[in-house]
């Protein structure tokens, strides 16, 4: 009953609505009564239109919720008030320019100073009178039946040529040539150069125009002249022993101007009672050389010569050099160095020695190492230009030796 009553009542209440004209809901503002009606609206308009769906009549409408009050339009904004430019900063006054700067005086220069007087050159020293050879060109007679002479090589009396103090202990003559070279009367071969090869092989009476080599041991070659023509006049290989050369003679430049750089006798040999003149090294010894009796004097080479007597350069040893008259006019008389190697025990006893920068030198300034047991004992020794004797870098023993004119004990060190 109450399902049916309540229809009706919907119904007539339609029924009204429809008759009637259809009326706005009016706003409110009393928000609560706005809601509620809104409410009934929205909730009764959905039942209606279900109840509604077949109705035969016209169409129905019903009235929408209202909206929110609308809100007022505000008015203009006021533009800001423009922000004022700040005054302009004034420009700061120019900073007047400094005043220049006066140029200091110029220095006075000083005044020249005055130029030395020139240093007199000294006076040149005379230059000693050469020493008159006797025989300058001696003629070789032939003697088909040479006799043997007991004692080739007597000491000669002393001539005068070499002035030579008696000094107790030192010998009172020394070789020249009277008593080294070729024997005189003795019988002489020409020959081209000797290439020697079999050991224990003997040249004697020859003059050779050239060189003569040796290549083999216990070679001897004596009473033989050589003119040589090259680099060496007597060369022997390194290693070799028992090699002598004895009365013989070495002239470097004889028929030519000789050679630069030339040695008279070169290599492990031993060299007696031979004369030598004309080349630039009198004789260069190997390790093991004897070198005894000699008169090596003249010496000459084209170019610019260093003269040595006997020049030992380094990488030998156990040389030994006595009673010889060595006469030099450059360098040295007996130069010993480091140059190519070190040097162990050179004797250099009871020699005539002249001339050259230093009379004898040993000179350990070199790389090739040390000098040891050099000695020089009993010598007769000419100053040099410079002096008796260089040593350095290695100390010698320096015992008996004397000024050669004077006979007055000297220092080598």
């Amino acid at each position: 009953m109450r399902i049916k009553e309540k229809s009706l009542v919907m119904l007539a209440v339609g029924l009204a609505s429809l008759g009637s004209s259809v009326v706005q809901a009016e706003p409110n503002d009393n928000h609560r009564t706005h809601w509620r009606k809104c409410f009934w609206s929205q909730a009764y308009r959905g039942a209606f239109m279900h109840r509604s769906r077949d109705w035969p009549g016209p169409s129905i409408w019903w009235p929408e919720c209202p909206g929110p009050k609308p809100i007022d339009d505000p008015g203009p904004i006021d533009e800001p008030d423009p922000v004022v430019e700040p005054d302009p900063i004034d420009e700061p006054d120019p900073i007047d320019e400094p005043d220049p700067i006066d140029e200091p005086d110029p220095i006075d220069e000083p005044d020249p100073i005055d130029e030395p007087d020139p240093i007199d050159e000294p006076d040149p020293i005379d230059e000693p009178d050469p020493i008159d050879d006797p025989n300058p060109n001696p003629v070789d007679v032939p003697n088909p039946n040479p006799v043997d002479d007991p004692n080739p090589n007597p000491l000669p009396e002393d001539d005068g040529t070499i002035d030579i103090p008696d000094v107790p202990g030192l010998p009172s003559t020394y070789p020249d040539e009277t008593t080294t070279g070729v024997p005189e009367g003795t019988s002489l071969t020409p020959s081209e150069t000797l290439e020697i090869t079999e050991p224990g092989t003997v040249i004697d009476g020859y003059e050779v125009n050239g060189i003569i080599l040796v290549h083999a041991s216990n070679v001897t070659i004596r009473n033989t002249r050589v003119i040589g023509t090259g680099y060496w006049s007597i060369l022997v290989d390194d290693g070799l022993t028992g090699v002598v050369v004895e009365d013989s003679e070495i002239a470097g430049q004889e028929t030519t101007s000789g050679t630069e750089g030339s040695h008279g006798i070169m290599g492990p040999v031993t060299v007696q009672r031979c004369e030598i003149t004309g080349v630039e090294n009198g004789v260069t010894p190997g390790t093991g050389s004897v070198i005894r009796d000699n008169y090596i004097h003249d010496l000459g080479a084209p170019g610019d010569p260093h003269i040595d007597g006997i020049q030992i350069d380094g990488n030998l040893s156990d040389i030994t050099i006595e009673h010889n008259t060595i006469l030099s006019t450059d360098t040295s008389a007996v130069m010993i160095d480091n140059y190519f190697g070190p040097i162990l025990n050179i004797v250099v006893n009871e020699n005539y020695l002249a001339g050259g920068s230093y009379a004898v030198y040993s000179d350990g300034q070199f790389d090739g190492g040390q000098i040891e047991g050099v000695q020089f004992t009993y010598n007769r020794i000419e100053m040099g230009v410079y002096g008796y004797a260089s040593i350095e870098y290695n100390t010698v023993v320096d015992l008996g030796n004397v000024d050669a004119h004077t006979g007055e004990p000297i220092e080598l060190q």
